[in-house]
């Protein structure tokens, strides 16, 4: 895990920023959270960089993250995961206000049932039940954060939801047959 947490580097004002690490167990997922980033009254920027030498891979870059100031909060980005758990992960500028009842104030257009999650910036959306295709995702200005902030806008976001198929190996030339008692 120290070889993949040596890939990323982040960065602000030149200064290395902290970033922390959830490795999940069969290895081949890795989340990371830029911590401690500055903010101001003025626009901020992070900047993103990787090398993927120490694990063997060819992958370089960078990526300038562009900070939003205080008092501007905005949905900064959304990320679809299809399992284990089917859920939308929202990512905002600054967290979300904990006494607030976010129902109602985040929903899918075709009135599906969603539970939701919210962990400081961030509002976990899952489906109660597993959806497939192409969904509308509205998020309502009504939202605000902890400094009593509303959203600038509200938002519409295209989610596209997929079915996990099962995994099924036949080996050899083995033949499926029903029990008998």
């Amino acid at each position: 895990m120290e070889q993949v947490e040596q890939v990323l580097k982040g960065y602000q004002d030149g200064k290395v920023l902290q970033l922390k690490w959830i490795h999940k167990p069969e290895g081949t997922q890795h989340d990371f959270t830029v911590d401690s980033i500055f903010r101001s009254k003025e626009k901020e920027e992070v900047l993103v960089q990787w090398d993927g030498k120490g694990i063997q891979s060819g992958d370089k870059g960078e990526e300038l993250v562009a900070i939003p100031p205080l008092g501007d909060f905005k949905l900064m980005n959304t990320h679809v995961r299809q399992q284990p758990d089917q859920y939308v992960s929202l990512f905002f500028s600054d967290p979300i206000s904990k006494s607030q009842d976010l129902r109602g104030l985040i929903y899918l257009e075709s009135g599906e049932e969603l539970r939701l999650e919210r962990e400081g910036s961030q509002v976990k959306v899952y489906p109660v039940n597993r959806l497939q295709g192409s969904q509308k995702l509205v998020i309502s200005e009504v939202i605000r954060n902890t400094l009593d902030y509303k959203l600038v806008e509200s938002y519409r976001r295209d989610i596209e939801f997929t079915s996990i198929h099962p995994d099924v190996a036949l080996i050899g030339d083995g033949v499926i047959l029903p029990g008998t008692d």
